[in-house]
């Protein structure tokens, strides 16, 4: 099958390489009981190589020096930012409209709080750091929680997985901790206490 995908591809019945390598891609993982394996073996190629990047068609997954896994952030443009900022103004309006407060909480991502490699850009703090502002601007209450997130946390890198993008249950605590106070500070909420 695979042999057909070439076949096609010199004959300009696929689309490009991009299409070819995913064809290869999907079948190498369907057909092959070894796949897994060898992609263990393409990581400790690439570990013993010392390279600290994965490069993927759609993006590049770094390692930083104590192993965590995460993918840089390109710059944010104007546009993006508008966009984003317009959909949290819509939100805010229809929620006050409706005769509730609104505290938008931002979820910071795991580049907040990890030192890429020298030679890797990342701009995640940037970028956050233009919404924010850009939300002042507007006068969208919000609440940012790296601060106090970072406060928190014995260790900033123990908030996400180290192989992923996703909060430790700890960090999720942690960020129910300071919203449940944010809203009891600006709106008077009181959090139900369980026994």
């Amino acid at each position: 099958q695979a042999v057909q995908y070439f076949r096609d591809l010199a004959e300009g019945r696929s689309a490009s390489i991009t299409q070819l390598t995913k064809q290869i891609d999907k079948l190498s993982a369907d057909e092959l009981f070894y796949h897994d394996q060898l992609m263990d073996l393409n990581s400790l190629y690439l570990s013993l190589a010392g390279s600290n990047t994965i490069k993927k068609e759609d993006c590049t997954i770094v390692r930083t020096d104590s192993g965590t896994l995460f993918i840089p952030a390109p710059r944010q443009t104007q546009w993006e930012r508008d966009t984003l900022s317009n959909a949290v103004q819509e939100l805010q309006s229809f929620v006050e409209n409706s005769g509730s407060n609104f505290l938008y909480a931002i979820a910071p991502k795991k580049n907040n709080f990890v030192s890429p490699p020298s030679h890797i850009e990342d701009f995640e703090r940037e970028n956050l750091d233009a919404f924010i502002a850009e939300l002042s601007k507007r006068g969208i209450s919000y609440l940012d929680l790296r601060q106090g997130l970072e406060a928190l946390s014995d260790d900033p890198e123990d908030l996400y997985f180290v192989t992923d993008h996703h909060w430790t249950p700890y960090a999720g605590f942690l960020a129910n901790k300071l919203i449940c106070e944010a809203l009891a500070e600006r709106y008077g909420f009181e959090p139900r206490q369980e026994a």
